[in-house]
């Protein structure tokens, strides 16, 4: 059999096309997610843009930069004080660093202020101090 002579066998033929499926579902896959990743860039992108445009129009910044700090707290004690945990589990230490370190000054709120508090009253002592 010389180089020029084209294979024919049907094991090789399926066996092609068999990998070429593969290939084609796996680049499918990929340009799937990359849609996906898009999709989530567009919604951050809009987001930002509606904060933007919000800040340009507004007179007084203060509500707004309040309601961004707000929205911040309450994403950090959600993340360390996470429902149907044991209250005693919860990293109080952690809520307390970044609130010390972004809100108020060393030492205004302590572990022992927050214990035994719900989370939205730990919000809340954390914001009105």
């Amino acid at each position: 059999m010389d180089d020029t002579q084209p294979i024919q066998s049907k094991m090789v033929s399926r066996a092609v096309e068999s990998a070429q499926k593969r290939v084609e579902g796996n680049n499918f896959d990929a340009r799937k997610q990359l849609l996906q990743y898009d999709d989530v860039l567009r919604q951050q992108r809009e987001i930002i843009y509606k904060q933007r445009d919000e800040v340009l129009e507004s007179e007084n910044l203060r509500g707004i930069v309040e309601k961004m700090i707000r929205s911040a707290l309450e994403r950090n004690v959600s993340a360390h004080t996470p429902a149907g945990e044991d209250m005693e589990k919860w990293d109080l230490n952690s809520i307390i660093d970044y609130v010390n370190g972004n809100l108020l000054h060393e030492g205004d709120i302590t572990a022992e202020d927050l214990r035994s508090k719900e989370a939205d009253e730990i919000i809340e002592a954390s914001w009105r101090r």
